[in-house]
Formats: C-alpha cells, structure tokens, sequence
C-alpha cells in the first residue's frame, strides 16, 4: 500500500538570455500542510559553468544557448565525463553526439552515442524524435530492451 506523500520543490533562477538555476528547496512530507522534512541544494557559477559542492568533483558545463555541453561528476572509485556537441543556429540546438567516459578501478568504458538530422527530425541507434521549429520535442521514440517501443507526445501552446 502507497501512503500519501506530498513534495513541493521550488527552483530559484537567474536569466539573461538563458536561465541558470541557482537553488533548489525541496520539501517533503505526509501531506502539503505538513512539509516537515526541508533540502536545499545551492548551485554556484562561473561564466557557463555551473558548481555543485565541491568544484574540483562535480560541475556542468553549457553554451552560449543554455545548452549542456559537458558534465564532470567524480566520487569515491569513479570519475565520469560527458560531452555533448551540438550543431546550432539562430534559435536552438541539435545535438550531434553524446559521449559518456567512465573510469573505475575495473578500468574505463566509452560511450556513444550519435545523431543524424534531417530537418527537424532526428534518429539514433535505439530510437528518433521529431522537433517543431523552436527546437522543443514533439513526439520522441524510443526502442526498449524488452522489445517494446516508447512513444512520447507533447504539444505547446504560444512557442513565442
């Protein structure tokens, strides 16, 4: 049986151009009158890069556009990078490719995965999407492990 379980989360942001989330308040708890349990995460930023903690372990980094282009998380046995490259123009992205290195004490396994557009339609190794002209996704496909397939549609009102 599932009991009742409330969260609230409200994101702080600083927006020139592009937004930059700057905090998290998350508060949890049996209903929305009683938020007993309270996290904040802060995030710090230099230029693009986004600081989560401690900066040497944990950062993000993004384009010009508010794009992700790299992400640097390490902890204890781990060190795991991700690079994303992007084919932009005037209104928004398309990623190109997606690369995940992860380094362990078993050694190192590389990732990729890439994309092929044509127009606003993209497809990839287990899956496509189709994206309106502001770049936000219409319907994406994906293929699943157990055979099936994914489907998820969206729809926008006032892409301005």
């Amino acid at each position: 049986m599932l009991d009742d379980y409330a969260i609230r989360r409200t994101l702080d942001w600083s927006c020139d151009g592009w937004c930059k989330l700057l905090k998290v308040v998350q508060e949890e708890g049996p209903s929305l009158e009683d938020l007993s349990f309270v996290t904040e995460s802060e995030y710090d930023w230099d230029g693009n890069t986004q600081y989560q903690g401690n900066p040497d372990t944990r950062y993000t980094v993004y384009n010009d556009m508010g794009y992700v282009v790299e992400f640097h998380d390490e902890g204890d046995g781990y060190v795991r990078d991700e690079v994303t490259t992007y084919d932009c123009d005037a209104v928004w992205c398309r990623q190109t490719s997606y690369e995940t290195v992860l380094e362990t004490s078993e050694g190192t396994t590389t990732e990729t995965t890439n994309y092929e557009w044509s127009g606003n339609e993209v497809t990839w190794e287990t899956g496509s999407a189709t994206y309106n002209e502001y770049g936000y996704p219409l319907v994406e496909r994906t293929q699943l492990s157990s055979g099936g397939e994914s489907v998820v549609t969206r729809t926008y009102d006032d892409c301005l």
